[in-house]
């Protein structure tokens, strides 16, 4: 018998691909999950553990520091706007000038000793000067007055009386006797020495 010819199988189905480019689809994000209640916050960062804590203001600039600042018992000094010509340097000027007599008209030319009773006369009032004790000296402070930072009031509580206390717990940094130096009426001595010694004027004095 013949040989059959094996039977041909069909051509198989040849897709033929399109000439136009496939499309790509847009890219998706996925969303970061939120934060719920079990999951654990960030640590924070550098910059908030560097903050500086707020500080309280004080409500005036005039007020004086709190005690954490200050010694206790130590007074502040309040300045005060002084006229033209009542600077520091005007005062430097007037003392270093021969002519200005700075001990005052109720004073004598030389030096003198002061006692307590004569000291409480001088108060500045009535027309006097005012005389003030500091570290035993007696000073006319009254030319001083208008060239004091802290005012006419504050310098006049030392009137009449010894202001070393006071001028230590305002100002302790200041040079008074150099200050006033040119102001320097005498020395403080009791009531009795007065007596003793008659006029109560200094031969000598340091």
């Amino acid at each position: 018998m013949e040989q059959l010819p094996k039977p041909i199988a069909p051509p198989s189905t040849i897709r033929v691909k399109s000439s136009s480019p496939p499309r790509l689809k847009p890219p998706t994000f996925a969303t970061p999950p939120r934060p719920g209640n079990g999951l654990m916050r960030p640590p924070p960062s550098a910059a908030a553990s560097l903050r500086v804590p707020p500080t309280k203001v004080l409500p005036s600039a005039s007020m004086a520091p709190t005690s954490s600042i200050m010694p206790p018992g130590k007074r502040v000094s309040r300045k005060v706007i002084l006229e033209p010509g009542h600077s520091p340097l005007d005062w430097a000027a007037l003392t270093s000038n021969p002519n200005s007599r700075l001990r005052g008209n109720d004073a004598p030319e030389n030096l003198i000793r002061v006692t307590p009773t004569r000291l409480k006369q001088q108060n500045g009032r009535k027309g006097r000067d005012a005389w003030t004790v500091y570290n035993g000296k007696v000073y006319n402070i009254t030319p001083y007055v208008p060239f004091h930072p802290g005012g006419k009031g504050e310098i006049v509580r030392g009137a009449g009386k010894d202001s070393t206390k006071l001028f230590l717990e305002v100002h302790p940094w200041v040079n008074w006797d150099g200050m006033l130096s040119e102001c320097l009426v005498g020395i403080l001595v009791g009531d009795e020495e007065e007596t003793e010694n008659g006029s109560g004027g200094l031969d000598e004095m340091d």
